[in-house]
């Protein structure tokens, strides 16, 4: 019998492993020279050694990866960025971003209305291209430790959404889940409301909020409400995620108590999308400081792209803010002139809904609606 290495055996072309019973290998071995079959033997403390090796081999590449794609980004950054914020280039970092947050004080948990949780279901049947990209979708997740394997007794399906791009994403029917949720019954401010807070400003700066439910962990008592099926194994999500009832509400209670000392005072939130504002310049700067300092301590990055830092006149949630008045979006201004005229009571109260933001900017909006 042949002993070889475990290394010495990848090297060569792929093959396939069988459970055999005794006679039949022994049948095999004394065959084995008139068949040219090569019979070698492997210890399982060989393969473990080899997995250990190559994973060490992988996760070291993916530091020097890190380093690398960190360095490019930081560079990137320092172009954009003014010189007086870059002591916070790593709130800009986006490098940083499948890295899991250090902070569980904020942890999402779960709770139901009864006892009862969303049923267990079977793993049905794809096309091959959908198998691959769940494979490549838990193959990244895992990688990042925001999903791992799961042992519950209930779970949630997996289905495929049709992007414009005409690619599929990946996501988690939690229907039935989130009938059962309790409901929050914090509400989220209203847009004009918040807007109307910003007056006179003559200094404003607007900043984007990138991949925040990443950072946000569920709580280790919920994470098995959320156990999704595939054909390769279940698994549960370590990490906050859109499809889940309350979830908006909770990260923007999460947003308010990490820029607690700033709200209504020079700077707005609503969800992912921050604004500062200020009268005097060099009061401006200490504003944004202070928020990008609080951002860096939550562990938060922001999208640089979306970014604008001292401007006379930005776009906040749809709205043209600036210094001596609040403007209605051209754009959306073009949707309400061009919609087109309706006898459907449906489609009037969705036309009502959509203008009734913008009221404020419409002359005697209440009369024309009665």
């Amino acid at each position: 019998m042949l002993k070889r290495s475990v290394s010495t055996m990848i090297q060569k072309e792929s093959f396939s492993i069988w459970s055999i019973n005794v006679a039949l290998f022994k049948t095999l071995l004394n065959h084995s020279k008139k068949n040219q079959t090569e019979v070698f033997a492997l210890f399982m403390k060989n393969i473990d050694r080899e997995i250990a090796y190559n994973t060490q081999c992988n996760l070291n590449a993916l530091n020097i990866f890190f380093i690398k794609k960190t360095t490019q980004n930081l560079k990137a950054i320092k172009v954009k960025l003014s010189s007086e914020y870059h002591d916070f280039l790593d709130v800009f970092n986006r490098a940083q971003l499948n890295k899991l947050s250090l902070n569980r004080f904020y942890d999402y948990k779960i709770k139901l209305t009864s006892d009862s949780t969303s049923s267990h279901y079977q793993a049905y049947w794809m096309s091959f291209l959908k198998l691959l990209k769940v494979k490549k979708y838990l193959n990244e997740n895992l990688s990042k430790r925001f999903i791992t394997s799961s042992q519950a007794f209930y779970s949630s399906l997996i289905l495929f959404v049709l992007k414009a791009n005409e690619d599929f994403r990946f996501c988690v029917n939690y229907c039935k889940l989130n009938i059962i949720f309790k409901r929050n019954r914090y509400l989220l401010s209203l847009i004009d409301k918040i807007i109307n807070k910003i007056a006179d400003c003559k200094h404003l700066t607007k900043v984007n909020i990138i991949s925040a439910f990443n950072k946000l962990w569920m709580h280790l008592d919920s994470e098995n409400y959320i156990t999704f099926i595939t054909a390769l194994e279940a698994y549960k999500y370590r990490v906050l995620l859109f499809e889940l009832t309350n979830e908006l509400i909770f990260f923007q209670q999460y947003m308010n108590d990490v820029l607690w000392e700033f709200l209504n005072d020079f700077c707005q939130a609503y969800l992912n999308d921050i604004l500062i504002y200020s009268k005097i310049r060099k009061k401006h700067r200490n504003h944004v400081r202070l928020v990008l300092r609080w951002l860096h301590e939550a562990e938060l990055q922001i999208n640089i792209r979306k970014c604008k830092f001292d401007v006379k006149k930005t776009v906040f949630l749809e709205v043209i803010v600036s210094e001596q008045d609040l403007c209605m979006n051209s754009s959306k201004m073009i949707i309400i002139v061009n919609w087109t005229t309706s006898i459907n009571l449906k489609e009037i109260q969705s036309f009502m809904k959509f203008v009734n933001f913008y009221r404020h900017f419409i002359r005697n909006f209440f009369k024309l609606v009665k």
